[in-house]
C-alpha cells in the first residue's frame, strides 16, 4: 500500500497541495549483492520479467518480483547505494518499493495559518482559513 494516492491532501511548512502524481522509487538487489534504487521507475523502463502476482493497481512493482532494464541507461542512472554501476547487471529482484511526490507532482491550493495550541493541548494544530477551499472533513497527511 502506497503511503500518497493521487487526491490525497498534504501540507508541507505553510502550503496546502493535493497529490496529483505517484511515482515509484524502486530499490534492486542484483545476483552479486550489489543494489541499486531507480527513482520514478516506469513500467515501461523497469520490466517485470513475468506477469505480476498481486493484484495492485497502484504500482506495478513489488518485493520479491524478478525485473530487467528496458536499456543500460535505467541500472546506470540509478543511485548505487551498494557497489557501482556496471553493464552487465542487467537484471535483479525487487527489494522495496517507496511511493515518491517530486514538485511536479503536487498542485499547492493555498497558503494556510496555523494556530499552536499546544500549551494548552499538546500536539493540537488547528487548521482555518481552508473552508473557502470546500475541504472540510478532508483527512491531511504530512509530509516530512
Amino acid at each position: 500500500m502506497r503511503a500518497f494516492t493521487p487526491g490525497d491532501y498534504v501540507i508541507n511548512g505553510h502550503w496546502l497541495g493535493r497529490v496529483e502524481e505517484v511515482m515509484d522509487n524502486v530499490t534492486v538487489l542484483f545476483d552479486d549483492g550489489c543494489k541499486c534504487k531507480v527513482y520514478q521507475a516506469e513500467p515501461n523502463r523497469l520490466l517485470a520479467n513475468s506477469e505480476s502476482l498481486m493484484d495492485d493497481t497502484e504500482s506495478p512493482y513489488y518485493p520479491g518480483q524478478r525485473v530487467r532494464a528496458s536499456s543500460t541507461g535505467v541500472f546506470k542512472n540509478a543511485k548505487w547505494l551498494r557497489g557501482q554501476w556496471k553493464a552487465n547487471r542487467t537484471e535483479g529482484v525487487v527489494i522495496d518499493v517507496e511511493a515518491g511526490l517530486s514538485l511536479n507532482s503536487l498542485y499547492f491550493l493555498a497558503s494556510l495559518c496555523f494556530c499552536n495550541f499546544s500549551s494548552v493541548l499538546p500536539g493540537f494544530y488547528f487548521v482555518y482559513e481552508v473552508e473557502h477551499l470546500g475541504l472540510h472533513g478532508v483527512e491531511l497527511r504530512f509530509l516530512d
